[in-house]
């Protein structure tokens, strides 16, 4: 459905009160586009996925909160925002995990 979605949009200019001649989008999407929120939070569910395995497997931590829950990532449009302990063996982790993340997405 997201596939259908995404190759069967077109897209046409308002040019002097005239639309022009509608065409297909071939990459990407058009600002505003409706389903950008839904793409993103697929993306950023499956980053999320990744995160929680790791840190619950005690790969590596974020904050820990000491009434509440643990953090590992923060993510705001395109930005992403890790927190690790200053250790080099979490900062490799936290490396291959957004590898991982690349290669999939």
């Amino acid at each position: 459905m997201i596939y259908e979605c995404l190759s069967s949009s077109e897209l046409s200019f308002l040019i002097k009160g005239s639309h022009s001649k509608e065409f297909f989008i071939l990459r990407g999407r058009h600002q505003g586009d409706p389903i950008s929120p839904f793409l993103f939070d697929i993306a950023a569910e499956s980053l999320l996925v990744l995160f929680h395995r790791e840190s619950m497997g005690n790969i590596f931590r974020g904050l820990q909160f000491v009434s509440g829950p643990f953090l590992s990532h923060l993510q705001y449009e395109d930005d992403t925002l890790v927190f690790i302990l200053t250790d080099i063996d979490h900062l490799l982790q936290v490396k291959i995990i957004m590898r991982w993340f690349a290669l999939s997405s």
